[in-house]
């Protein structure tokens, strides 16, 4: 499971390469991220996000001092944010994009104000930002069927891809397991047991988790696994999905390559989010146990996995149709 140290070790190496451009006041507050054990990404993320808030202040954000991070200048640039350029005309930025700036600068600026290093934590005046952009997902979510499953596989094949083994089996693999873009791409060979039939991941929060894999699972991977011999420098990595540099394939590559045959199969395109989403509707359907969906695809809370699963107003169907049934 080294695979997913891989992939943090490049994250966090992005972010100190970010830091060299920035002034040592963010390099220490980014340290302090890391010793809190927040996940590499968010630690990446966070910092991309400081810096353009510097930008802001000052084009070159080396030569923002503290006393110009104060209340008016982090007031405005959270309005600044509220709308985006597109082809030259003001769009609104989503709720998601909104909120996840007021962290980086709450977490940020906790610690300029903890180190006496500014008055206050300025953020903490500025109501944070509801995200009502899952009520709009949820609105417009697509469901899926066994049947869409079986159409997304079959248009996997030597017309639609140059790596048809290795685009089959994860697209199958996200099917069966419904495990995140993240955990997928950290897979390293020696994680998939064949004689127990599992594979040992770390998804999110640092939690393992094992997923067992089916006969026909199995016969993908090791097809794939067969094919990626002729990959370039696949002996020099032990990453189960590579590209044709004999990289680690990254969450962004999968997310391209799940909605190029979900888009080849389906009236819409879908992210591999979306076959998270199916395959716990699925089970819901096949089941009705949404304790047991929970579980299933890995979730804390109940209240998370209602989001996911799309029935397409069946309950309500049933109860229509019972009702009838009891009223004169």
């Amino acid at each position: 499971m080294e695979g997913r140290k891989e992939i943090e070790l490049k994250n966090f190496a992005k972010a100190e390469k970010k830091l060299e451009t920035l002034p040592s006041y963010v390099t220490s507050w980014y340290y302090k991220l890391r010793g809190s054990y927040i996940a590499a990404s968010t630690c990446r993320d966070y910092v991309f996000k400081i810096s353009k808030f510097l930008s802001f202040i000052n084009e070159d954000p080396m030569q923002v001092t503290l006393e110009q991070i104060n209340e008016e200048n982090v007031t405005r640039y959270m309005i600044s944010k509220e709308t985006k350029d597109v082809s030259g005309k003001k769009s609104s930025t989503s709720d998601s994009l909104k909120l996840t700036v007021w962290y980086a600068l709450k977490s940020f600026l906790s610690y300029l104000a903890e180190h006496g290093m500014i008055k206050e934590n300025y953020i903490l005046n500025i109501i944070k930002k509801k995200n009502h952009d899952l009520d709009r997902i949820n609105r417009h979510r697509v469901l899926l069927t066994v049947d869409d499953f079986n159409n997304i596989l079959n248009n996997i094949d030597d017309d639609t891809s140059r790596y048809p083994e290795r685009d089959y089996a994860i697209v199958r693999l996200y099917m069966i397991t419904g495990m995140r873009k993240t955990a997928l791409s950290s897979i390293n060979i020696e994680d998939i047991d064949f004689n127990k039939k599992i594979i040992s991941v770390i998804d999110k929060g640092d939690i393992p988790q094992e997923y067992p894999i089916n006969d026909a699972l199995i016969r993908s991977l090791k097809l794939w696994i067969n094919k990626r011999k002729d990959f370039y420098k696949s002996d020099e990595t032990n990453a189960l999905f590579i590209s044709k540099r004999g990289n680690r394939i990254s969450g962004s590559m999968l997310e391209q390559l799940v909605k190029k045959y979900t888009g080849k199969a389906l009236p819409v395109s879908v992210s591999p989010h979306k076959l998270r989403s199916g395959l716990a509707s699925i089970m819901y359907e096949k089941t009705g146990d949404i304790e047991k969906v929970r579980r299933i695809i890995g979730h804390k809370n109940i209240s998370t996995t209602q989001r996911y699963i799309v029935t397409e107003g069946k309950e309500r169907k049933e109860a229509s149709k019972m009702m009838d049934s009891l009223l004169v």
